[in-house]
């Protein structure tokens, strides 16, 4: 019995020792081998998420992979980056590696061109909610498909998956517009219920984002102020 748990005990220390030592190694390469390129999609990711658009879309003109084989994951996020840009900039900015004409450029067409990039995603087997979410988002502004992106935004809120403030600041925006569908007669209270429920995403969206004023348009610290707004969170 003792030579057993002896043999245990040194067969323990020495995958201890190894594994510890494995994992010196590791960190001390990850420091001697920094990868610029991932570095910068590491920031430029966050200048999207907080709203520096401009700012992105200089950034990534400039990145350049170090091996474009190894590093075609984060190639791919670069232009994931760039198509929520261009969304979220109204067709401001440009799309990396656009295909358009000169003659074919305008804002609009930037817009379709970036909405075709998060429809891809959106549409693959393994998409995650948040590729969904950026579909969402970037319909919103689009003539004629502000419904089906805020049944998209609604349905994913109701569940808990929305996974970016930039989702409840687009549907906050969609729940402001008026609904030229409904009767007449239920405008005006369904106006005053969606300004609720507005409310409320301003205020999901501002708890999420590092950027409040910037991308919800509201302080970080705001909260529903009304019982109407806190009912209206039932319903969606």
């Amino acid at each position: 019995m003792r030579r057993w748990l002896a043999t245990i005990g040194m067969s323990l220390f020495a995958l201890l020792a190894g594994a510890e030592a494995r994992d010196a190694h590791a960190c001390g390469n990850a420091v001697e081998g920094v990868n610029p390129f991932a570095m910068a999609v590491g920031n430029i990711e966050r200048q999207v998420d907080t709203g520096q658009l401009p700012e992105a879309a200089l950034a990534m003109r400039s990145a350049q992979p170090v091996s474009p084989k190894v590093e075609s994951y984060l190639d791919q996020r670069l232009v994931l980056l760039s198509a929520l840009t261009v969304s979220r900039s109204r067709g401001e900015l440009s799309l990396l590696h656009s295909k358009l004409s000169p003659e074919a450029d305008s804002p609009v067409a930037r817009m379709n061109e970036a909405l075709a990039v998060l429809e891809k995603r959106a549409k693959r087997i393994n998409a995650e909610f948040e590729d969904k979410g950026w579909l969402a988002e970037a319909l919103a502004p689009i003539p004629g498909r502000g419904f089906e992106a805020k049944d998209k935004l609604v349905e994913m809120e109701a569940n808990g998956v929305m996974r970016s403030a930039w989702g409840f600041a687009a549907l906050s925006r969609l729940r402001r517009a008026p609904d030229t569908k409904a009767p007449p007669a239920v405008v005006g209270p369904l106006l005053a219920l969606e300004a609720a429920r507005a409310q409320l995403s301003d205020s999901r969206c501002a708890r999420m984002s590092l950027a409040a004023k910037r991308v919800c348009g509201v302080e970080r610290d705001q909260r529903p102020s009304s019982p109407v707004a806190l009912s209206a969170s039932g319903g969606n």
